[in-house]
Formats: C-alpha cells, sequence, structure tokens
C-alpha cells in the first residue's frame, strides 16, 4: 500500500504512484479524446453548409413538381372553357 523503501528509506510506487500514474494517463486520454471531438466538430461543420444547400435545393425542386401537374390541368381546362365558349357562340 505504501510502495517500496528505496536505498535511502524513502517510500516509492504504492498507492501514490499508481494515482499519480493514473492521473498522467487519464490526463493523456483527455488529450486525446479533446482533439477527436476538435476533428469531427470542424468536419460537421464544415459539413453543414452543403447540407442545408442540397436540403434547400430538394425541397425547392419537390415544391416546383407539386405545382407542375395542376398548372397543366388549369391550363388545359381554361382552354376546353375558351373553344366552348367560341363554339356557342358567345
Amino acid at each position: 500500500m505504501f510502495g517500496e523503501k528505496d536505498e535511502q528509506g524513502n517510500y516509492s510506487g504504492g498507492l501514490k504512484g499508481r494515482l499519480d500514474q493514473k492521473e498522467i494517463e487519464l490526463n493523456n486520454f483527455f488529450k486525446i479524446q479533446n482533439e477527436s471531438y476538435k476533428t469531427l466538430f470542424d468536419k460537421i461543420e464544415n459539413l453543414l453548409p452543403a447540407a442545408t444547400s442540397t436540403g434547400l435545393a430538394i425541397a425547392y425542386s419537390n415544391q416546383k413538381n407539386s405545382y407542375k401537374n395542376p398548372s397543366i390541368i388549369w391550363a388545359v381546362i381554361f382552354i376546353l372553357s375558351l373553344l366552348g365558349f367560341l363554339k356557342t357562340g358567345i
């Protein structure tokens, strides 16, 4: 628990040594995780503008296509109604 005595009679290792070693390992792990987090965060930040542009482009395309068919249908109905008026002589 206290470690081992060296030639001068001082203790080395033991619980304090293990705690110091674990603290060093924890600090190293924290540095690695922090770098990994920053890398991933930057990657996500760089992808967001493209994702937003792509999402808006798809939404615009879908909305444009949803207006295409009703527009054609109403144009045909309008032309048929004009032809009907001309045929009846009004």
